[in-house]
């Protein structure tokens, strides 16, 4: 159910979750200071309270305000603030001791690159955000797919514009002593590197999801497989029967715009394995960003 923002605003006040658009997926938002809320949250999506809560702010606050949320404030977080701040770059921070689980030392901080949602959270103040999706699952990138999963009754703020790109924003995680790449996104580790000490820095690891169907990379000019579905691209021809299309390989953004949307009809569909075209293009660092997404999902590192 869309809303507008003065409705978005009386329902936050009064403690309720609702979704609204980022400049990256769609997240749900609940007021920062409703403890009530929090929890709500949580339990809406199913999540662990042992994972960082992610603070969406209208600007970068003076340090002093930040003093008052982090145990300190490393170097290397002021300089990364000039550089992503703001755009699709979440930082966490240390913490002295959660409200919600003392096992978690560390939330998250981010300012989007969004106009009307820094307006809005000017007006509202700082939200606590997660993404759009049930733990574990793939994000959500429009109103239609936040709907699917929560229902047709679920508050969601509209802008009336579309800023939102499709991929989630990277995440850095700041100690003492390195700067550590939680989950990469929008912000290629590629411009990371170039911009931060590598001697500090701690890259992510390629891990395995754990997905309910076998996902193998392919070239589909050489080899077609029967059973399956192909995830290829909207510019090329295939001779397959099932295939499920991404946007044309010449334009970065809009693959971004459908690739979740893409791999959640692949996992719905009733075809095991889902199979993707491994001439995958290499022109920018976030087509690198989206294969290494698709290597965490895949059972073989290139064909079969």
């Amino acid at each position: 159910m869309r809303i507008g923002k003065e409705e978005a605003k009386k329902r936050l006040d009064s403690g309720e979750v609702i979704a609204l658009p980022t400049d990256t997926v769609f997240g749900l938002a609940v007021r920062a200071d409703k403890e009530n809320a929090r929890r709500r949250l949580l339990s809406i999506k199913g999540r662990p309270i042992s994972k960082p809560f992610v603070t969406l702010l209208p600007c970068r606050p003076k340090d002093g305000d930040f003093l008052r949320k982090s145990i300190y404030l490393p170097s290397a977080f002021r300089y990364c603030c000039d550089m992503w701040w703001p755009g699709p770059c979440t930082m966490l921070l240390p913490i002295s001791e959660s409200i919600e689980d003392p096992s978690r030392k560390f939330d998250g901080f981010r300012v989007p690159r969004h106009i009307e949602l820094q307006t809005f959270l000017y007006e509202t103040g700082d939200l606590l955000v997660s993404s759009a999706n049930l733990s574990g699952a793939f994000p959500s990138v429009s109103f239609e797919e936040v709907e699917n999963i929560f229902g047709k009754d679920f508050p969601c703020l509209d802008f009336g514009t579309n800023r939102t790109i499709g991929i989630e924003s990277t995440v850095l995680k700041f100690s003492s002593d390195f700067v550590e790449v939680v989950r990469e996104g929008l912000l290629p580790l590629e411009e990371i590197c170039s911009v931060c000490d590598e001697t500090f820095l701690k890259k992510p690891s390629l891990s395995k999801r754990k997905m309910c169907k076998k996902v193998f990379w392919i070239d589909p000019r050489k080899s077609k497989k029967e059973g399956g579905v192909l995830i290829g691209f909207s510019n090329r021809s295939y001779q397959w029967n099932n295939k499920i299309l991404l946007g044309s390989d010449s334009s970065i953004e809009g693959v971004m715009a459908t690739f979740y949307s893409v791999l959640k009809k692949a996992f719905d569909s009733s075809f095991n394995p889902i199979f993707i075209d491994m001439n995958w293009p290499t022109s920018s660092p976030l087509w690198e960003v989206l294969k290494r997404k698709l290597l965490e999902l895949t059972n073989n590192g290139s064909s079969l």
